[in-house]
């Protein structure tokens, strides 16, 4: 299973996906919308995601959690 970490900011948010032994598979930079994220992850086979945001208040907000956790395995995750 394919592992894909999410920068999320308030325009356009920085994706990376890595393969099971950490090989970069696929960069991308995507609009923080929901209409681009649910585009972007949509039509692919299931894989974990980890969201990177600035406050954890934002998690089910600008990074459309509840939408992804229904399309993808996903961990939100914020700096201390």
């Amino acid at each position: 299973m394919d592992n894909c970490g999410i920068d999320v900011h308030r325009k356009s948010s920085e994706v990376c996906v890595v393969d099971e032994v950490g090989e970069i598979v696929e960069r991308a930079q995507i609009p923080t919308i929901e209409r681009s994220l649910v585009r972007w992850f949509g039509d692919r086979v299931s894989m974990r995601i980890c969201i990177d945001v600035r406050r954890p208040a934002s998690c089910g907000s600008m990074a459309h959690g509840p939408r992804l956790s229904a399309l993808h395995d996903h961990r939100c995750a914020a700096p201390a």
